[in-house]
């Protein structure tokens, strides 16, 4: 084999790699955006179960007792209020994957806290839970609520749920802080070490293993609310100690 013919062999092979190359990055991009969406996918369905406990408490309230109208009526306008909160959830999974744009309005911080109670239908007082809130009653924030009302709800469902051995105080506290608004959920429940705080956003991480009364849980909870927060232009930060309690803080943008 002369130089010339040399030269065009190693030519072929170097565009045989090349071609293989492409092929591989592309397959590896694809693998990539399934991962996410998976990810998505999960988040929602976390979601979606925060919202289908509370939902089938007032389904069986309203069968529970017939005869009272009243009472019914208002367990199935709480049930379909929840049925279309999951419903809006599902439309959360091309946001988290990244595929559109988090749409904002400006939106009543006292607001998505109520709803995110009437949401819950649980009684914090029979858990011995001191609920405080100190939210100015004209604080607005430029949110999608349907996100950060599940935010709240993560963030408050895990503090009841570190309470849940001794009772305790969670504080949900708001203020304004120049051009960004600051959020925080306090509990004085059982804290978390150095440690967990490290990766407690991470995917799939979690720290309860279904003792104590708590739900096991599945790490997707509190990784969606990063994603959520991230997908605002905020931040969202933990401060924690064993047996000290957790406290939650999120930053987002003022409404204009």
């Amino acid at each position: 084999m002369n130089i010339l013919e040399k030269r065009q062999s190693l030519h072929r092979k170097t565009e045989l790699v090349k071609r293989k190359n492409l092929e591989l990055t592309q397959q590896l991009r694809h693998l990539e955006q399934l991962s996410v969406l998976g990810k998505a996918w999960a988040m929602v369905a976390h979601e979606i179960n925060n919202l289908l406990t509370p939902l089938t408490s007032f389904a069986q309230l309203a069968l529970a007792d017939p005869d009272d109208p009243e009472l019914v009526q208002k367990a199935l306008e709480k049930a379909i209020r929840l049925g279309n909160q999951a419903a809006e959830i599902l439309q959360q999974v091309p946001v988290l994957a990244g595929q559109q744009e988090t749409k904002k309005i400006p939106y009543s911080i006292q607001q998505v806290v109520d709803d995110v109670f009437t949401a819950m239908a649980r009684d914090f007082k029979k858990d011995r839970i001191r609920v405080q809130i100190d939210i100015p009653e004209q604080l607005q924030v430029c949110i999608d609520p349907i996100g950060i009302r599940q935010v709240l709800m993560n963030l408050i469902l895990n503090a009841r749920e570190a309470m849940l051995d001794h009772g305790g105080r969670l504080s949900i506290s708001a203020c304004a802080d120049g051009q960004s608004v600051k959020i925080c959920v306090a509990d004085s429940g059982c804290g978390m070490t150095p440690e967990q705080t490290e990766h407690i956003f991470e995917p799939f991480y979690t720290t309860k293993d279904g003792k104590h009364g708590q739900r096991k849980g599945n790490g997707v909870g509190l990784a969606f609310c990063r994603r959520v927060i991230d997908n605002h232009g905020g931040t969202i930060s933990v401060d924690s100690q064993p047996g000290r309690g957790t406290a939650f803080t999120m930053e987002l943008p003022c409404a204009s």
